[in-house]
């Protein structure tokens, strides 16, 4: 376990016996390299719990207005150790990690049936309501997955690093796209639609299979 997340957005009020339990999760976080994010605490509470010592401006253990900016940070935390990591590791070939995935070898030729591209910082792989006409791979990069309910800001739900696959649930469906995902930076996707994955189908089909079934 990484982080913590408490949401005091439906909190009004508490007690001495409530701060001290805290204070021992505090402890026992603090032991194991946990952080904890407070999410809408009210402005006496917030008083109370840093004079507590249970968060500060800086340190560990943090408090946020709401919880959507609580489990940004956290994700940011995690996304840039995720890029450290990648960043000390050789690249990794789009047709070997699919080869891997698939657990069969790509013939050269069925890697023409993905179609490449590269996008830039903030460019939009799709929009939200688009039909879902194609399953995507992230051979390279960050992209960010945003949801418009129409009624309140956008909001991104989550981020999809490299080698990790986006669009296929309604690409199978044939439904529209649920949500609006863009670049978070350059980016390298491999994108298959309904006729070439028909031509798979029918001039490697054991290829096919395979896909599917993974």
């Amino acid at each position: 376990m990484r982080f913590v997340l408490l949401d005091f957005a439906g909190v009004s009020g508490t007690d001495s016996s409530a701060i001290l339990s805290l204070l021992k999760l505090r402890s026992f976080s603090d032991k194991r390299g946990i952080a904890i994010s407070y999410s809408g605490v009210a402005v006496p509470l917030q008083s109370r719990f840093e004079a507590a010592g249970l968060f500060g401006k800086s340190g560990r253990h943090r408090c946020f207005p709401n919880l959507s900016e609580a489990l940004h940070w956290s994700e940011e935390q995690l996304l840039r150790e995720a890029r450290s990591r990648a960043e000390d590791e050789a690249p990794v070939d789009f047709g070997s990690w699919l080869s891997h995935e698939l657990e069969c070898p790509i013939p050269p030729l069925v890697m023409g049936y993905f179609n490449p591209s590269e996008l830039r910082d903030g460019q939009i792989l799709y929009r939200q309501g688009d039909p879902a006409n194609t399953i995507d791979f992230v051979a390279s990069g960050v992209l960010a997955i945003v949801v418009d309910d129409g009624h309140n800001p956008p909001r991104r739900i989550r981020r999809s690093i490299r080698q990790t696959v986006l669009g296929e649930m309604g690409f199978f469906r044939n439904a529209r796209r649920a949500a609006a995902i863009s670049a978070e930076g350059p980016a390298v996707i491999y994108s298959l639609d309904g006729p070439s994955l028909k031509r798979m189908q029918e001039e490697h089909p054991e290829i096919y299979e395979h896909f599917l079934r993974s």
